[in-house]
């Protein structure tokens, strides 16, 4: 072989090399599909109570009983995810939450240049929130503790629920039961405790894509309980 092929296979080598490269910094990785016409719709929220004397409400000083749906329904929601929180303020600061886009509408792998933080204007868009209020059913009722969720059930492939109390805040991850992190500390027949459900399309799972979007429509119930002091 002489100098002139040599020179030629190695300028060809180098080539790979950089072209591989260039792959690598701009690989993508599983996460989510989008585009900015496509959203969630449907999203159907309802409150029950899994204790004795725990009364829900979905509006304050409203009507309390042991179920409740939310005061509305039917959320348009783009897919997102967010960042790792550390406390609850988290949830809703606007900074910690992102979204991105695919190449393929039928695939749920985000290109990683496309990654963008969302505005704060454009929040209610990414992240549906819904208020209920819970208190004892009597004003002379003994007080009772640890206000949590103790179950929820979803209908849908990919929405998740973050719910947020006066005292803690609790994630539960579509098709994961809750772990029982205290929303308040404590429930009384006088004030009332609020609770805060915040639900997102989940871009992390493998669901959400471009195609699937339509299918995402779901309905979600969630029971809280507390315990006799």
């Amino acid at each position: 072989m002489n100098v002139k092929s040599l020179k030629k296979q190695l300028v060809a080598a180098i080539a790979m090399v950089v072209v591989a490269a260039v792959a690598l910094s701009s690989s993508t990785f599983a996460w989510f599909a989008a585009n900015n016409e496509v959203e969630a719709t449907g999203l159907n929220v309802t409150a029950q109570s899994d204790a004795p004397n725990l009364v829900i409400s979905n509006t304050s000083g409203g009507t309390f009983g042991t179920s409740q749906p939310a005061d509305e329904s039917g959320a348009l929601l783009y897919p997102a995810a967010h960042e790792t929180f550390t406390q609850a303020t988290d949830v809703t600061t606007v900074a910690k939450w992102y979204y991105g886009y695919s190449n393929d509408k039928a695939d749920s792998t985000m290109v990683v240049s496309t990654k963008r933080t969302v505005d704060d204007a454009d929040f209610n868009k990414y992240v549906a929130s819904y208020t209920f209020f819970v208190k004892l059913d009597s004003a002379t009722a003994a007080d009772m503790k640890e206000l949590k969720v103790s179950d929820v059930t979803f209908t849908g492939q990919a929405v998740n629920a973050i719910f947020v109390g006066p005292d803690g805040y609790e994630e539960v991850i579509a098709g994961n039961p809750p772990t029982g992190t205290v929303l308040a500390s404590t429930v009384t027949g006088v004030t009332e405790v609020p609770v805060t459900v915040y639900l997102y399309v989940d871009g992390n799972n493998t669901n959400t894509t471009t195609n699937n979007i339509a299918n995402l429509k779901d309905t979600i119930s969630f029971k809280l309980t507390a315990n006799q002091q």
